[in-house]
């Protein structure tokens, strides 16, 4: 059942599943749960992205109803997907063309990696729709065996950070559209390539603009999404450490080692499936992160306004690598002292012959290639530093 436990913790090898869930995980829509958190659903819709199946309408009672519904749905969807997929495509070429013909290229090029990591994010996103749904799904289901857990203070935590972030999009990218920040030096370029017709410049920062409001919207997403799972995994591994204590029949510890491995094996589908996409994020706020610090304390004669705009674009950004990572660290932290104390319990007062059980938890990573926890902060942000030092010292 735990594939990988060996490599995440190597502490515990010695020790083999027999215990299996007793539980299945069923996929449900129903619940107060999907109803509270469809809201994570919305910006997705809004980039084209649906989750939901499209219901069968032959199989609905009311079916013209139902079927005029599902093709507007549809339609909308379909248009703005391939709206989006065509702001992202002019994005690059108008991005890639600075690259080859401005003079600044170390200052063009980190731009073109930003805009190619918010386009990969979304498409993998996109593809990912279907498993994002159905770890919602399985939360949902695993959240009945909690009828009187209140999850008010998670959504409304939640609501506000996205709220904020993409107010704080509009409000700078309207800003960054007004005043040009910076991009009055490169329209002699688009200018003089484009025949003398200053409209096309004016389009190209209409471009700038959607693509920073869909980028900030799939980035906010992805991160309220994967901070709702790693909260609700918390929760679940909190409520046994709080119980194990009251246990003393072998019924009630198997309970427990249930509910531990459907949380793990969430966890599990979890990371298979996004751990990519956490990868991309992070890459994505070390970049940002990095630029703009850059550019506010080396580049001398940019414009008070656009210091002011880097130095908030770079809060952004580190609010969103500090949100994900230590989301993932604190899940990983919890998932460890979850099956250490479940094991010490085990080896106590339950361990028996025909028993034994490994309670070695999955990792939540980088794309497998570095696991989550607080070090990772401090490593993330030395980096920057270091590169930092080394391209103010020898960058000219």
């Amino acid at each position: 059942m735990y594939r990988n436990s060996k490599r995440n913790s190597p502490k515990n090898e010695g020790v083999k599943i027999i215990i299996k869930s007793s539980v299945t995980i069923v996929q449900s829509r129903s619940g107060s749960f999907m109803d509270d958190f469809r809201f994570i659903f919305m910006p997705f819709f809004l980039l084209g992205i649906e989750m939901q199946e499209i219901e069968d309408c032959a199989s609905v009672r009311d079916s013209c109803r139902a079927c005029k519904k599902a093709g507007i749905r549809s339609i909308v969807r379909c248009f703005l997907r391939n709206f989006i997929f065509i702001i992202f495509t002019l994005q690059i070429l108008v991005k890639a063309y600075y690259v080859k013909i401005g003079e600044e290229i170390r200052n063009k090029f980190p731009v073109l990696i930003i805009v190619i990591l918010k386009v990969t994010l979304y498409i993998t996103v996109y593809r990912k729709r279907r498993h994002i749904l159905k770890i919602m799904e399985n939360l949902n289901q695993e959240l009945k065996m909690f009828p009187k857990y209140n999850l008010r203070k998670i959504k409304y935590s939640l609501i506000a950070f996205f709220t904020f972030t993409t107010l704080f999009c509009v409000v700078w990218s309207v800003m960054d559209f007004h005043f040009g920040c910076g991009r009055k030096k490169l329209q002699p370029y688009l200018v003089g390539i484009l025949l003398l017709k200053p409209f096309f410049s004016y389009f190209i920062e209409i471009i700038d603009f959607l693509f920073d409001f869909v980028g900030i919207i799939v980035v906010s997403s992805f991160i309220v999404f994967y901070m709702l799972v790693c909260n609700l995994s918390r929760i679940f591994f909190q409520h046994i450490r709080d119980n194990l204590g009251l246990v003393r029949a072998l019924e009630d510890f198997q309970k427990l080692v249930t509910l531990h491995e459907e949380t793990l094996s969430i966890l599990h589908y979890f990371e298979e499936q996004l751990s990519f996409p956490a990868f991309i994020t992070v890459t994505l706020t070390m970049i940002g992160i990095f630029r703009c610090g850059y550019s506010v304390a080396f580049i001398k004669d940019n414009p008070t306004f656009l210091n002011a705009y880097l130095i908030s674009s770079m809060f952004l950004y580190m609010l969103f690598q500090l949100l994900l990572v230590i989301s993932g660290a604190l899940t990983n932290e919890a998932a460890d002292d979850t099956s250490n104390v479940l094991k010490r319990r085990y080896n106590k007062d339950f361990k028996s012959p025909k028993m034994e059980v490994d309670f070695s938890p999955y990792s939540l990573t980088l794309w497998r290639i570095y696991r989550m926890d607080r070090s990772l902060i401090i490593d993330s942000f030395g980096t920057m530093l270091t590169f930092g030092i080394l391209f103010g010292t020898l960058g000219k």
